[in-house]
């Protein structure tokens, strides 16, 4: 679990838009794993400063990124639910068998408190992502208007649904059996923009 949740954690590229730092801190034990607010602006500055061919080469990597997070989230889903099972039978367990080694009941605890602030922190981070996104498609398309954003914003209505499944903590019902899948051809019709989008540079 801690793997896949991992990815949600830091950029999906080398520039440190998610707190990576800080990440990977918490990571190595020097700090309580917890989820720290980042400016939702942090991708869209990264898309902007970042020199690209062209506005539809801007749009076309926030696309991928979209797409390799809903690639990732349902398995990542999966993980979570079998943790959270293993959790709930450990508790069990603990409470139910009288002859149980206090330490061993100590660390079966501490072991269900960090895997529940992992978690917490992963559904965190997973409404950060989809925020950043959300920033950066209405500021491009105000900066660099172009068709393009009609394609982008369909595979961030995907990823919605996705979100919303992290928001309700409801892993084990939607880990990846009925989840929008990466390679899954995307509608082209826009829920957010219903105008025509002039093509861009």
């Amino acid at each position: 679990m801690r793997d896949r949740i991992w990815r949600f954690l830091v950029s999906p590229h080398g520039y440190d838009w998610l707190g990576d730092t800080v990440t990977e801190v918490t990571r190595l034990g020097f700090a309580k794993a917890q989820y720290r607010p980042r400016a939702k602006d942090g991708y869209y500055r990264w898309l902007t400063t970042t020199t690209f061919a062209s506005s539809a080469v801007r749009y076309a990597r926030l696309g991928d990124d979209i797409d390799a997070d809903i690639g990732t989230l349902p398995a990542t889903f999966l993980a979570i639910c079998a943790v959270e099972r293993v959790d709930h039978q450990r508790g069990i367990a603990a409470n139910g068998l009288p002859d149980t080694d206090p330490k061993m009941r100590t660390a079966a605890e501490a072991r269900q408190v960090e895997n529940r602030a992992a978690i917490a922190w992963f559904m965190d981070s997973v409404d950060a992502r989809y925020d950043a996104y959300s920033f950066a498609l209405d500021n491009l398309l105000v900066d660099t208007p172009h068709d393009a954003a009609l394609r982008v914003d369909a595979k961030l209505s995907a990823m919605k649904a996705l979100v919303e499944t992290a928001d309700e903590e409801d892993y084990c019902s939607h880990g990846g059996r009925n989840a929008p899948s990466a390679t899954r051809k995307m509608p082209v019709g826009s829920r957010r923009y219903s105008v025509g989008i002039a093509a861009g540079s």
